[in-house]
């Protein structure tokens, strides 16, 4: 429950609802109107004001309440108290005297608090109220007296002038105070609401931030459940694709190859054999027929030779460069330089291919190191023409029958491009003397054509670029690509 004072003695009074109460330390009467929650607070405050003699913040107090309920007939009342100054004193004997301790130039009865009391005020409370309203008008017609009783007479002085332009100045003192008080008032209320209003749009913008959270939230898992799905789906493609790639297509090849096989078409089954990329047996198929089906430009395994000069691990499969193919044989050159072997052995001897020293080691030891006897049987002899040198006007001599052999100057040009010319030696051929060049990749190699005179020959640089005028036969630090022309068989 709220407690309000007793305005003669300052005694606490419980305050229980409408009605009038008497006070139980000094008998004073007092009457309370419907006072609920924050007004009874106000109440309880403005009483102090006036109990302690703060008569201006009293009436500031009683305003505000008016402002809030019109109709509050004890806020009239205790504005009323404060325009006059009302204060109990206490005798010390029991009793209090009722003083006005501001002086008005009207009387409580021509108050604007009096006239608003009295039409808000019913019977009971203007009951309460009626004695202290005797009581101050009585008051301050004693001080008006007293005040004319004791100011020294003067002929020339308008008293009555005086004692209006003092009121006159303290109501203007008090309406100034009253304004400055209310103006102040207006103020803090102004920046209450104003930080009413912020607290309203910060409230507004954490809601929509709040909103935009949530359906942003419901976006991303929305767009994340799409994206699964999405995912799901491409993954359900990817794996078809893949399936169809790596597993049907290929399938499909190898059983094709078969079925060539069946029926005696292996360059057809070879071709299927290599589309199938190694699925299920169709590389141990490959390798028996690996010679058939073959285009210009393909690479293709044949024979073993040293390339990575270690002995200890065995020779390494030969890799060819398909320059020809028919229906029966397949024509060869290998993809990177074998050896390093001099074109022939006496500088002085007119560079033939028929006398070369270089093309009896290659039928020879170079047929045995590199091929089994089932695959020697396979090689074909040409019968090679061996063209002069038109260029340099050398000749070429006879023609001959070869096993193994080189390419001329037309045959180079014609069969092999600008990255197939370009020869790669193997770390064998390095080892055993080929000669290489840091700004070069590859190393030269010898054609079978002569070059710019008799006892030289044509060769290959080691940028790829055909060298017509050559080199001398003798010269031990050039390669050896070799030439085969194969018959087409299957392997075993």
């Amino acid at each position: 429950m709220s407690v309000l004072y007793c305005l003669r003695c300052s005694a606490k009074i419980e305050y229980k609802g409408k009605g009038a109460y008497r006070c139980s330390a000094c008998g004073h009467s007092e009457y309370f109107g419907e006072l609920e929650g924050e007004m009874a607070e106000l109440h309880s405050k403005a009483e102090w004001y006036l109990i302690d003699g703060q008569y201006f913040n009293a009436l500031a107090m009683y305003d505000i309440i008016l402002k809030a309920n019109e109709s509050d007939c004890t806020a009239y009342f205790g504005a009323l108290l404060a325009e006059f100054g009302v204060k109990y004193a206490d005798r010390h004997d029991g009793t209090y005297e009722l003083v006005c301790e501001r002086t008005q130039s009207h009387s409580v009865y021509e108050s604007e608090y009096y006239r608003r009391l009295c039409e808000s005020a019913g019977k009971e409370p203007m009951g309460v109220y009626a004695p202290v309203l005797e009581e101050i008008a009585s008051e301050q017609k004693k001080n008006n007296e007293r005040y004319l009783a004791t100011a020294p007479v003067e002929e020339s002085k308008d008293y009555r002038r005086e004692a209006r332009e003092r009121e006159e100045e303290l109501a203007d003192d008090y309406l100034s105070a009253r304004e400055r008080y209310l103006s102040k008032m207006r103020e803090e209320e102004e920046e209450a609401e104003r930080r009413r209003a912020e607290a309203q749009q910060r409230e507004q913008a954490a809601r929509r931030a709040r909103e935009n959270r949530a359906a942003l939230a419901e976006k991303k898992a929305k767009t994340k459940k799409k994206i699964i799905c999405v995912s799901s789906s491409a993954l359900a493609v990817l794996l078809t694709v893949l399936l169809v790639l790596f597993v049907v297509i290929p399938s499909v090849h190898l059983s094709s190859a078969k079925r060539a096989i069946e029926q005696g078409r292996y360059d057809d089954a070879a071709i299927s054999l290599r589309a199938a990329d190694g699925f299920g047996d169709s590389g141990d198929l490959l390798a028996r027929y690996r010679l058939y089906g073959l285009k210009a430009g393909e690479l293709v395994s044949f024979g073993r030779y040293e390339q990575d000069a270690q002995g200890s691990n065995g020779k390494e499969d030969i890799e060819w460069i398909v320059l020809e193919s028919s229906d029966t044989t397949v024509t060869l050159i290998s993809r990177y330089v074998l050896d390093c072997v001099m074109y022939h052995e006496n500088k002085d001897a007119p560079a033939y291919w028929s006398s070369a020293s270089l093309r009896a080691w290659l039928d020879g030891e170079f047929v045995n190191a590199a091929f089994s006897d089932a695959e020697a049987s396979l090689l074909v002899s040409m019968n090679n023409d061996n063209p002069d040198n038109d260029r340099c006007g050398t000749k070429g001599g006879d023609a001959t029958l070869d096993r193994v052999y080189l390419l001329t100057i037309a045959e180079a040009e014609r069969l092999l491009d600008a990255e197939q010319l370009v020869g790669i030696p193997t770390k064998y051929a390095v080892d055993r003397g080929v000669y290489t060049k840091d700004e070069y990749v590859g190393t030269y190699w010898w054609l079978r054509s002569p070059g710019a005179t008799q006892n030289s020959a044509a060769k290959v640089n080691g940028d790829g670029k055909i060298d017509v005028r050559g080199s001398g036969v003798n010269y031990s630090s050039y390669g050896v690509r070799p030439v085969i022309t194969v018959s087409k068989s299957v392997m075993e």
